[in-house]
């Protein structure tokens, strides 16, 4: 069927009046037509949009499993687990930029914190020819290590005294075990700070000509004594039930707090079982004497650290919505506002624990009810936001505590040097490895933030 040709509209004033009906009912007709093309073409984009969604649902679900199915062959082949999400870079893009204009003056590359303090000055001549007049010295500071193996012996007077007792000079204090507190305190420098095994230290002694067994380096690396944080278990209700009647009891030491749980029927020779009370009596120790005193616990949301005034990290709390999946547009817009918002709130909180004030504590209170209320119709998204509005004392906790950091990233930097030794040469064996490794870490730490040597802090064991 051919299709009629209809008049042109600019010659209207020239056209018939039966022309004029052709002309007007054949736009008419075509306006009819394409309505019904741009119906069927808006039901068929709705019908892809649908299939797209629910195929970004489904590639969404196929990423998880194959994620999944990824970590448990890495498990399998004990290869190192995934690297965990990005940074989100909040704390960066809510920190106080710098000033245009304020940077420092380029300081003078190379070492010179040491140039007076020198411990040898040589004077070195130089061949100059008759008549030349000395016009004084150029300093030239050297930097060198002096490494060498020393053997003393000690010849320790022996007395016999009137009354039959033999009395021996004592030896200089360091020295135990037949080494010295410099070689002891070089080997833990070298194995905690440095992250050199056993045998490689044990190596190194050998080559420098100090002569000591892996095993005597390994007893130098693990004497050290410290109380480790335990982690909580459940405890049966019954036991605790039992417990709970009776009136708070103090103990000199490990037997009768023993004795104690025993007699109340608790099965002491069970270490799954005696464990979390010996952990309750480690708390109650540390409350009765006042070692913690008013400090706030800031952590990740982690079982084992809910004890005592307990605040979150908001950093952590931020990270959950970068492990939401968002499969629609729609879902992905919601999770970019609720981001910014969490972003701003995170940065007005800040500034107040700059500058506390109380009127401003009730408007970020509110301001925090408004945020975390929002019902965005993602089911996972709201269900994240009703999980964090139920912790908000804990995540508020600057507002009565200004001092009470808002993150936990000090924390995870001073363990980064654990994890990666134990990425290196994997956990530690015995309970005495795992206390000289605690004990280490903190000296190193505190000797870090206190501005002192750790090569040149004392040994004392």
């Amino acid at each position: 069927m051919t299709k009629r040709r209809l008049p042109q509209p600019e010659h209207a004033d020239t056209l018939s009046l039966k022309a004029l009906r052709e002309l007007v009912t054949g736009l008419v007709e075509r306006a009819d037509r394409a309505e019904i093309r741009i119906e069927a073409l808006e039901a068929d984009n709705r019908k892809l949009r649908e299939e797209n969604d629910q195929l970004r649902i489904e590639n969404t679900r196929l990423k998880v499993d194959n994620q999944l199915l990824r970590d448990e062959i890495a498990r399998l082949k004990n290869l190192p687990p995934r690297p965990p999400f990005r940074p989100s870079g909040m704390e960066q893009a809510t920190s106080d930029k710098a000033v245009a204009g304020s940077r420092k003056p380029a300081r003078r590359r190379g070492p010179k914190g040491d140039t007076r303090s020198a411990t040898r000055e040589e004077v070195l001549p130089a061949r100059a020819p008759p008549g030349s007049r000395f016009k004084g010295y150029k300093d030239c500071v050297v930097r060198d290590l002096v490494v060498r193996a020393e053997v003393v012996r000690y010849r320790r007077e022996c007395w016999l005294t009137p009354e039959g007792r033999t009395i021996i000079a004592p030896l200089p204090a360091g020295i135990k075990g037949g080494y010295g507190a410099s070689l002891r305190r070089f080997c833990l420098m070298l194995h905690s700070r440095g992250q050199v095994t056993t045998q490689r230290l044990t190596t190194l002694l050998n080559d420098v000509g100090v002569e000591i067994t892996a095993s005597s380096l390994a007893m130098i690396a693990t004497k050290r004594q410290v109380i480790r944080f335990l982690e909580d278990r459940q405890v049966d209700p019954a036991l605790l039930a039992r417990l709970m009647t009776r009136e708070p009891r103090r103990f000199a030491n490990q037997v009768p707090f023993l004795e104690y749980l025993a007699a109340n029927g608790v099965d002491i020779f069970d270490k799954d079982i005696v464990r979390p009370f010996a952990e309750a009596g480690i708390r109650g120790a540390i409350r009765h004497h006042g070692l913690v005193g008013n400090a706030v616990i800031v952590s990740d949301d982690a079982g084992q650290f809910r004890v005592g005034t307990h605040a979150l990290c908001w950093v952590h709390a931020e990270r959950l919505l970068h492990k939401l999946m968002p499969a629609t547009p729609g879902q992905v817009r919601h999770v970019e506002t609720l981001r910014d918002l969490i972003w701003r709130f995170y940065k007005a909180l800040k500034a107040y624990q700059r500058r506390p004030d109380p009127r401003a504590a009730r408007g970020i209170q509110a301001r925090f009810d408004r945020i975390f209320s929002i019902r965005t119709g993602y089911g996972d998204l709201d269900k994240l936001l009703f999980r964090l509005s139920r912790r908000k004392e804990e995540l508020l906790r600057v507002l009565e505590r200004p001092e009470t950091p808002l993150h936990t990233n000090a924390s995870e930097r001073d363990l980064r040097g654990f994890v990666i030794k134990r990425k290196i040469s994997g956990g530690t064996v015995s309970r005495n490895g795992r206390q000289a490794r605690d004990s280490m870490l903190g000296l190193m730490k505190t000797c870090q933030k206190l501005g002192l040597s750790f090569c040149a802090a004392p040994v004392t064991y």
